[in-house]
């Protein structure tokens, strides 16, 4: 099988078994190609080899697989360095302990029975110790080993996920010259950029698009705009999941409940706010007299009466407190955290919302250069050009600094206020 790589025989053949293996186009087995460049010990250089064949045949969506595999192998790498830390912290303090053996003067002073326990004890001492070195010396091998395994992997992940990205860049930089619609010619710088590609203006005047210098410069800059706008959409997306958790958990408590139960939180839930909002308009006077009234100022009629409706319903007042004081403690708990994150939700809203007006306003501005370049050319007659032949033009740039509605949309415009005459 010939790749044009230049690989030899035994790559050759290493490759029909990676791509044997991956052919099923499923991303977890994107994952095997690491752990068989590890069985077969390749080079870094067979690696690299083997790494653009594959990607020469795999979707572009492979590589977010390996850059989320590269990032939790980096985790682990670092949380095993700090246990072979620890693992070598213990390994030195265990060796570094002293078993405090008598002396020849200590020995001669004690009777034969203190010695012979005395060396007993020395004895049983040294026999844990050695346990704990042995212990202590096995598990920072076997951490060490975990360490080295993983290291060795990463190394394997961040060399394929490098060739990756080459070979991407190089067939993005190859379709540059061949889109005509302003969404992908975007979507393919992107994606460069996210990829970390570098000089991407020189990259767009070797494409042979028919742009001008500035309207390559306002690509770019409209292209990092809408960048940032997809991050603010991303992380607003995960902030707006985390404020519905709440919601989600009443409305399946809400589920599981009987029609009887949900109205009588909807009416534990209005008396309670009533009454806060009577506790807030009620003036302190009128509260202390309510509070030092006696019982003997009451009328008859009210004290005789009083037990009877707490007697009434007992069972169901007993519930009404008890899903009152249920309704504060769930009101009184995630307060701080909701309003956070609802404050979280409405920075990141705005935030979308000004790049939003900015990338308009950078649209509208190219829009309006790009036309007064018409109305400049219509009036000196420098250009040879038929009126359908500059709007012709006009459509064309505005297609691929935007997209094809856009242009469609800015010409007819442009049209309807005064037609081209050349």
């Amino acid at each position: 099988m010939s790749v044009g790589l230049g690989i030899g025989l035994p790559y050759r053949w290493i490759l029909t078994e990676i791509l044997g293996t991956i052919q099923d186009a499923h991303l977890d087995a994107l994952l095997v190609v690491p752990h068989l460049l590890r069985k077969w010990r390749l080079p870094s250089r067979g690696i690299r080899l083997i790494g653009c064949a594959v990607a020469c045949r795999l979707p572009y969506r492979r590589t977010k697989s390996l850059e989320k595999r590269g990032g939790e192998l980096k985790m682990r790498s670092e949380e095993l360095q700090l246990e072979a830390k620890e693992a070598e912290r213990k390994l030195e303090y265990v060796n570094a302990l002293n078993l405090g053996r008598a002396t020849d003067l200590e020995l001669q002073a004690m009777n034969a029975f203190e010695r012979s326990q005395r060396r007993i004890q020395e004895d049983k001492r040294e026999e844990e110790y050695q346990k704990q070195r042995d212990e202590v010396q096995a598990l920072f091998a076997k951490v060490h080993r975990r360490l080295q395994s993983e290291l060795i992997e990463l190394r394997d992940y961040k060399v394929l996920l490098r060739e990756y990205r080459r070979v991407r860049l190089e067939k993005l930089s190859e379709t540059l010259g061949k889109v005509q619609d302003g969404r992908r010619l975007r979507h393919c710088v992107r994606v460069m950029i996210r990829n970390g590609a570098q000089r991407i203006l020189q990259r767009l005047e070797h494409a042979n698009l028919p742009l001008e210098p500035w309207m390559r410069e306002v690509l770019l800059n409209c292209c990092y705009v809408e960048i940032r706008i997809e991050d603010a959409e991303t992380q607003l997306l995960s902030l707006r999941r985390e404020a519905l958790k709440p919601v989600r958990e009443d409305v399946q408590q809400m589920i599981d409940k009987t029609k009887a139960e949900r109205f009588e939180d909807l009416f534990v839930r209005t008396l309670e706010l009533r009454q806060q909002k009577l506790s807030t308009t009620a003036s302190s006077e009128q509260e202390e007299k309510t509070m030092q009234m006696e019982p003997s100022n009451l009328p008859e009629s009210a004290c005789g009466d009083s037990v009877a409706p707490s007697n009434i319903g007992g069972e169901s007042t007993s519930d009404f407190g008890s899903d009152m004081q249920r309704t504060k403690e769930r009101d009184n708990t995630p307060a701080v955290p909701i309003e956070k994150v609802r404050a979280d939700v409405r920075a990141l809203e705005g935030e979308i919302t000004s790049l939003r007006r900015l990338l308009g306003d950078m649209r509208a501005n190219a829009a309006a250069v790009i036309c007064n370049h018409l109305r400049q050319a219509e009036k000196s007659a420098g250009r040879n050009w038929s009126p359908k032949e500059a709007a012709a033009w006009g459509h064309r740039m505005l297609s691929l600094l935007v997209s094809e509605d856009f242009a469609t949309t800015t010409m007819k415009e442009l049209l309807k206020l005064s037609p081209l005459r050349y």
